[in-house]
């Protein structure tokens, strides 16, 4: 009897075990999400172009244009919008990543979407 006992108990304080030490880990993942990322708009575009942060998370982005010309930085889907950004000025911003997906980011300071200035903030 006391064997047909040990497995099952083992199995349930390893899984407790797991538990606590998942809920800890994701608590101090979160507590570096506020830590801005930066972000350079170069004549090439941004760098980086690609940003993941998970659902619920705080995004926090300083945008520094290191280009000769005027950008900016614009998430439509999350209605993220940057003043236009002369050579050598920075901005910050943060928001939560509500929506899961893929969504684009640009820059059209000309008005329109201009070429080679686009990325992608994934939100899983």
């Amino acid at each position: 009897m006391k064997k047909k006992l040990i497995l099952p108990v083992m199995l349930l304080v390893l899984n407790a075990a797991f538990f606590v030490y998942s809920r800890e880990h994701a608590q101090r993942v979160q507590t570096h999400a506020s830590t801005p990322q930066a972000i350079a708009i170069t004549a090439a575009g941004f760098s980086p172009n690609k940003l993941v942060y998970r659902q619920g998370g705080t995004v926090s982005l300083s945008v520094h244009n290191i280009d000769s010309k005027t950008h900016n930085f614009i998430i439509r889907d999350y209605y993220i919008f940057s003043r236009d950004l002369k050579p050598g000025e920075v901005t910050t911003m943060e928001f939560k990543a509500v929506k899961k997906g893929t969504f684009p980011i640009i820059s059209d300071t000309p008005g329109f979407p201009e070429p080679g200035y686009k990325g992608e903030l994934i939100v899983n």
